[in-house]
């Protein structure tokens, strides 16, 4: 089932230094009806995103912390 409302991702960069990044997602909407129920939209967004994030990382050798 999909929602009726629109899902939103903002991907906030903050470098710190010329080694080191820290990436902030923020995922919003995903919700329907007066209820606001939500069908797990915004997270399934944001796990495909770390998911991206992740996966970029690893190929390019950089490191999680």
């Amino acid at each position: 089932m999909r929602t009726d409302s629109t899902l939103a991702a903002t991907v906030l960069f903050d470098f710190e230094g010329k080694d080191s990044c820290i990436i902030n997602i923020v995922v919003s909407g995903g919700k329907i009806g007066l209820a606001q129920v939500d069908w797990g939209a915004e997270n399934s967004m944001l796990k495909d995103i770390k998911r991206f994030f992740q996966k970029s990382g690893c190929e390019k050798g950089w490191k999680e912390v």
